[in-house]
């Protein structure tokens, strides 16, 4: 694996912070990572890592390169945040690629050849700053770009809550991923430690046809700040669950 998506079909399952959790957890190993944020329309990798938002927008963008076809401004629009995680120092090193919201987007036809120039971005990414892993942030739902990181990521992650609609999306997309032979992970997200929960995760892993991998247990703090639990509190529950989906990724070379 080299290329990895995180992709969810509803909002609210925790997606981009598992993403950054997991990053986080591959630096711990020693691995060069890179994030890019395809999720234009409500980008918050950046917010995860603490970066100024003005900061963010005073520079080019993964939003610049796509609506220009630049690739040679990449440098300029890639932040390195090793720093800013590594406390304890980590071994590994972290480079985001951000997004910015832009109308411009709006005319942007996602064809055969911006495909191309993406994955493009995606190779000139991971040779530059010598990346182990490439972890893509989609949009959520059927969306033209949550299908492209599918398309040419190694495998996917699917995050998903128990609820009956987030169920629903994920059956269709499983069937996609097995009509077209792609690699997929299932991440249960949000399990709650009570009554009945073992029988639904088993009643749903029926019905998609799939085990869920990981169970990221529900903290309800994480309602009122997104914390990276991977970083201030390694040994919680929650951490060895990142951990787990770190060990999936590094498994599968």
């Amino acid at each position: 694996m080299k290329k990895i998506a995180f992709w969810s079909y509803k909002g609210g399952t925790g997606r981009t912070l598992t993403l950054c959790n997991t990053a986080v957890e591959l630096m711990r190993m020693g691995k060069n990572v890179g994030i890019i944020d395809l999720d234009w329309e409500a980008p918050g990798v950046p917010l995860l890592f603490k970066l100024d938002p003005e900061f963010i927008e005073k520079r080019p963008s993964l939003t610049d390169l796509i609506i220009h076809r630049v690739i040679g401004i990449l440098s300029k629009a890639v932040h390195e945040v090793t720093g800013l995680v590594s406390n304890p120092p980590l071994r590994g090193r972290l480079y985001i690629l951000p997004t910015i919201n832009s109308p411009e987007l709006d005319n942007i036809k996602f064809d055969d050849d911006t495909f191309i120039f993406l994955n493009a971005i995606f190779d000139n990414f991971i040779q530059v700053y010598m990346l182990d892993y490439l972890l893509i942030d989609t949009r959520t739902g059927f969306s033209v770009t949550s299908g492209l990181a599918a398309n040419f990521a190694d495998a996917t992650f699917i995050c998903l809550r128990l609820d009956r609609q987030n169920v629903s999306g994920v059956e269709k997309a499983i069937k996609g991923f097995k009509i077209n032979g792609a690699k997929f992970h299932l991440i249960f997200s949000n399990v709650p430690k009570i009554k009945g929960a073992e029988a639904k995760i088993a009643e749903v892993e029926e019905k998609l046809g799939a085990k869920g991998e990981v169970m990221l247990g529900l903290v309800p703090e994480l309602i009122l700040d997104e914390n990276l639990y991977s970083l201030s509190n390694p040994e919680h529950e929650l951490s060895k669950s990142y951990k787990k989906i770190a060990d999936i990724i590094v498994s599968k070379k």
